[in-house]
């Protein structure tokens, strides 16, 4: 009972305690709080006015700024520990083959080969040159171009599709080799084969076109990035009708003009600008006009030029005539001086005479040609006779021409190329200059030269018997033709 008595005092006490205690902490709390309010409130005031004034001073603040990179380097004073280098990238091969100016070479048969530039030495004028590519038999080079192994070359085939690869994809070889077969290159179909190779820097550029013509008379103008997104498997360049093919596609800036040559011995020349650009999967505009009185097509298109004026027009027939004419400037003021001229006509129309052709005779190829190129043409027997250009004197268009290659009977030629490079141990028999200028002269003024080329065509076989080089075969269709009073060609 005393320790109950005892402890309910001491209870009693400590609640009479915390009764007086409890208030006063509070109130001393509440006090220190208030001041620290107000202490915080003046700091507070203090910053507004310093910040205030710091933004308003520009020497102040360039000292904050000073004082705080100071202190940066102060804190940051150790030698730094990474090494800044260039960021990674994939590597393409494309980055590691050198650039360099190369020469590209393509056959008559489809063999190309790249080789560079260097190889080809510089002569004196006048030098026979150094053999440039091995083809095969009956073969030759048909195409040949200098070019960067960066720049794009772009193949063109007949059914219309392009095809691309860079110059460093095309194999190198040796100055004498044959090359590689351009079916293993880039993807062709049966019957499918080039008809025309550019050669770009770049694909994506502004102001360039690619002028195409076709077999039936159908042109089209193309920018050059409308062909950017190149695929390997080749992309359309123009739509074609079934019987329809594509004979040439060449680069242009869209303000040239273009000359088209048909088998009925008509060119036509009309202004660049006259087709409108368009887009790849399009068919083209007329070019010429070749249908006859009925309406149905009476001819074809064998050639499409870019107009050089200062060249000339080479035109070849079937029965082995041609005729060499300026092309000129287009208009009658401008050419009355030179021999020829084609002028200037408009899209669509039939054109002008090229050449004036004898009965069951058409043009095969019309060339634009300048001096001392040479040409290739190939017969349907297979013979093959490659002459100098300069051999030809220009005459006047409304001319049947002169003949240019003798045929045996029942051969015709069937395709006539420029060719850009001749081997050094190759020559050519020709007619005499003496003759020939006649029978130039004699064709300018419209004459039957025939009777003259037959008497030229004897001597020439008696000169060959005389020096041994007229084979049997020969002799027998000498033979053959006096019997028929026919030539040899």
């Amino acid at each position: 009972a005393t320790f109950l008595i005892k402890t309910e005092t001491v209870q009693t006490g400590a609640l009479a305690w915390l009764v007086v205690l409890v208030p006063t902490a509070v109130a001393v709390a509440a006090v220190a709080m208030f001041w620290r309010f107000l202490e915080q409130a003046d700091e507070l005031q203090k910053q507004i006015i310093y910040f205030r004034q710091l933004l308003a001073s520009r020497e102040l603040l360039l000292g904050v700024v000073k004082d705080e990179l100071l202190e940066v380097r102060d804190k940051y004073s150790n030698p730094r520990r990474t090494v800044i280098m260039p960021g990674e990238r994939e590597i393409h091969l494309e980055d590691l083959i050198t650039r360099g100016m190369c020469v590209i070479t393509v056959s008559g048969t489809g063999y190309v080969k790249r080789v560079p530039i260097d190889t080809y030495r510089t002569q004196n004028r006048g030098g026979v040159g150094i053999k440039g590519m091995q083809t095969k038999d009956e073969d030759y080079v048909q195409h040949l171009m200098t070019a960067c192994t960066h720049d794009y070359i772009l193949f063109f085939t007949n059914r219309g599709q392009m095809h691309w690869l860079k110059g460093y994809e095309i194999p190198e070889g040796a100055r004498a080799g044959r090359g590689k077969a351009m079916v293993n290159l880039i993807n062709l179909e049966e019957g499918e084969f080039v008809r025309a190779m550019i050669t770009v820097p770049e694909v994506d550029v502004e102001e360039t076109c690619i002028m195409m013509a076709t077999r039936k008379g159908v042109v089209k103008k193309t920018e050059l990035k409308a062909f950017k997104n190149l695929r390997r498997k080749g992309i359309r360049a123009i739509v074609l009708d079934e019987d329809d093919d594509l004979i040439e596609a060449q680069l242009t800036d869209g303000n040239q003009q273009v000359l088209l040559s048909s088998a009925a011995g008509m060119a036509c020349r009309f202004q660049e600008a006259d087709v409108r650009p368009m887009g790849r999967a399009s068919h083209g505009v007329r070019g010429m006009e070749l249908r006859g009185p009925d309406g149905n097509p009476v001819t074809q298109i064998v050639s499409m030029a870019i107009v050089d004026p200062n060249a000339d027009l080479l035109v070849i027939t079937k029965n082995g005539m041609g005729k060499r004419t300026h092309i000129g400037q287009g208009n009658a003021e401008a050419d009355k001086d030179i021999i020829g001229g084609y002028r200037l006509t408009r899209r669509g129309s039939k054109g002008v005479i090229s050449i004036r052709l004898k009965e069951d005779d058409e043009v095969v190829a019309a060339l634009q040609i300048r001096e001392g190129d040479d040409i290739l043409m190939t017969t349907v027997n297979g013979m093959m006779v490659r002459i100098s250009t300069d051999e030809i004197r220009p005459i006047g268009r409304n001319s049947q021409g002169v003949r240019i290659i003798r045929l045996r009977d029942g051969d015709q030629v069937s395709s006539v190329s420029l060719v850009n490079e001749l081997d050094d141990d190759e020559e050519a028999e020709s007619i005499p200059e003496d003759a020939a200028a006649e029978l130039d002269q004699l064709a300018s003024e419209g004459s039957d030269t025939d009777e003259i080329e037959e008497d030229l065509d004897d001597e020439i076989v008696d000169e060959l018997e005389d020096e041994g080089e007229l084979d049997e075969e020969d002799d027998e269709l000498e033979d053959e033709d006096e019997e028929d009073d026919e030539t040899l060609g």
